[in-house]
This record gives C-alpha cells, sequence and structure tokens, in this order.
C-alpha cells in the first residue's frame, strides 16, 4: 500500500503498464550501490590516499576497511611528521595488507601537503579516493555510493556526510557537508586543480572552488554512521578552539560569503534529493529560476536543522542503547 494523493494506492492491483505504477516500483527500489560497481568498475583504478597526523591509535580502523575493500587496488597512507608511533603502527599493517604504500614527511606540513604528496606518490590510477585517518568506522557502503555516482556519469565528485560533521557549528548553516575529507573524484580532474598557496585545511576549499567555476556536478553523501574523532579530545580545549578558529577564518577567506552559498544551491544534498532536482529543471529561467533559488534555499535551512536535530536524537538513541547492552 502507498499514500498517493492522500489516497491509499495498492500497487499490486495496477497494471504493469501503469505510469503511477512505474515510478512507484522505481522510487522504492533499493540500489544495490555493491553489485553496480562491480558491474560498472571496469578497467577502472582507484587509490586511497590518507594523510596522518599522530593517528596511531585509530588509523588501524580505517586501514581494515579499505584493506578488505575490493575495488580499492592501492593505499598510499602519508605520514604527515607524526610525533607517536603513527609510522610504525601502519608498517606492522602493511605486512598484512600489501596494498598499503607508507611515506614519511621528514616534519609536519599540514593536510594539504600530505594529499598532494601521496597522489605524487600514484603512478597510475583514474579515480581518487581521499580518506581522513581518525574514522570510527568506515562501513563499505559508503565507500560504494562515493564511486557509484561518479562511474554512473551522473556527478563528477562525491563527499561523505558525516553525522558529526552535522552535529559540528558548521552544521547549523549546511556548510559542514562540503568539507569532508571522504571523497571520490577523477585523478584527470584533481590534477587540473591549482594549488598554490593552498595551505592545511584549505584544500578541501580550493577542490571545491575548482568544482564551483567549472561547472562540475557534486553531490554529498549522508552517511550517518560516519564519525571522526573530535578536536577536543584529540589536542584539548584550548589547542582544539584555535584549530577550528584557523580553519574557519582560512575557510572564510578563501570563499566569501558568495561561494558558500553557490555551493549550497549548486552542490546536491541527498537528504533533499529531490527538491534539488527540481531547482535544477527549473534554474535557467529567468522568473522560475528565482522562484526556485529561494525555495531550495529555504528548503536547506529547514532541512539542515531537521537534520542536526535527528543526528542528536540519533546518537541519544545508539549511546542509551549500548549503556542498556553493557
Amino acid at each position: 500500500m502507498k499514500l498517493v494523493n492522500k489516497k491509499l494506492v495498492n500497487i499490486k492491483k495496477l497494471k504493469i503498464s501503469d505510469p503511477l505504477k512505474i515510478k512507484l516500483l522505481k522510487k522504492n527500489k533499493k540500489i544495490n550501490y555493491h553489485a553496480k560497481v562491480q558491474e560498472l568498475i571496469k578497467d577502472y583504478k582507484v587509490v586511497a590516499i590518507i594523510p596522518a597526523y599522530n593517528e596511531a591509535s585509530r588509523i588501524h580502523i580505517v586501514l581494515n576497511s579499505v584493506c578488505n575493500y575490493p575495488f580499492i587496488y592501492e593505499v598510499v597512507v602519508v605520514d604527515d611528521g607524526s610525533t607517536d608511533n603513527t609510522f610504525e603502527v601502519v608498517q606492522n599493517l602493511a605486512q598484512t595488507c600489501n596494498k598499503i604504500k607508507l611515506i614519511k614527511q621528514p616534519h609536519n606540513q599540514g593536510k594539504a601537503s600530505a594529499m598532494l604528496k601521496g597522489f605524487e606518490n600514484v603512478k597510475d590510477s583514474d579515480i581518487v579516493i581521499f580518506l581522513d585517518a581518525d574514522l570510527k568506522q568506515l562501513p563499505h557502503e559508503y565507500l560504494d555510493k562515493l564511486l557509484y555516482y561518479i562511474l554512473d556519469g551522473e556527478y563528477d565528485m562525491t563527499i561523505l556526510d558525516r553525522l558529526s560533521d552535522r552535529q559540528s557549528p558548521f552544521g547549523i548553516f549546511a556548510l559542514a557537508r562540503f568539507f569532508g575529507g571522504e571523497r571520490a573524484l577523477w585523478a584527470k580532474d584533481f590534477k587540473k586543480i591549482d594549488f598554490k598557496h593552498t595551505q592545511g585545511y584549505e584544500i578541501e576549499s580550493t577542490i571545491n572552488l575548482w568544482y564551483l567555476k567549472n561547472n562540475k556536478r557534486v553531490r554529498t553523501i549522508f552517511a550517518p554512521k560516519l564519525h571522526s574523532a573530535w578536536q577536543f579530545k584529540k589536542w584539548g580545549t584550548l589547542k582544539a578552539l584555535k584549530r577550528y578558529l584557523d580553519m574557519f577564518l582560512r575557510i572564510y577567506k578563501k570563499y566569501g560569503v558568495r561561494n558558500f552559498y553557490l555551493q549550497v544551491i549548486e552542490f546536491d544534498d541527498e537528504t533533499l534529493e529531490e527538491l534539488y532536482s527540481w531547482y535544477k529543471k527549473h534554474k535557467d529561467k529567468k522568473l522560475l529560476g528565482n522562484i526556485a533559488r529561494a525555495i531550495l534555499t529555504a528548503g536547506v535551512v529547514v532541512g539542515t536543522v531537521g537534520v542536526m536535530f535527528w543526528a542528536l536524537g540519533y546518537d541519544l538513541i545508539k549511546n542509551s542503547r549500548e549503556k542498556i547492552k553493557k
């Protein structure tokens, strides 16, 4: 049974040729992303690049996931001058995972430098997946979705929209989903981006701006099971606040208000997929385009608040269940 225009419709009783049945079946059909990637991957080579700085206690989680993921043929880990034993931990893991290539920077040079160093050491790749080293888990279903949407040709870059980012201050303004460290893109596009004067966490901003300016299609994928370590737990309160403030100022300086807004309306949000599809159909029309823009903007604001409350509730319920089990 399905509610359509306030009436209950029994899908089974509709004729197979009925447009309504076809539409409902398509909408209700779940995509097997893993099978689709297996079908589309062909001879494409996928490499994962993981920048890491003092992640000895956490990096094994993401490495175990990518090492066991069949569509990634190489994993490049760049130890960005860690002062803990990150290098030794990865070295040990590399003994059981021959996909891992380990590179050590002589001293800490920041995320941008580590990512670019990793890309320099990729000999042959069609698709690059960038991943942060501090993920608490990385389900393969998200790697499947990252790859599927660019292999299918609908999008040029995909970004995982982490639940933990939605709960951050950036999440209030629907901005957190643009800066996710988990993203997939074509290597040929990455080579064209000018990274001069790009430092640290500015690299995601530089990538996003290039995709905006070149009218490339970008989709963010909501990932409720994806969390990264909070900066406050990693660095302590004062150092974390300084890092957050520095990151925000650098990103704001690079973007400006206009480019923030352009990302909001041009980078598709999976949680508002139908609204974005409707906007794309009408955005080139003068009057209707402006109306569509206004409706989409309002929808994003309302949707963002809704997702934030959902995210907080999701964690609350999950934590409560874990306590009950214990």
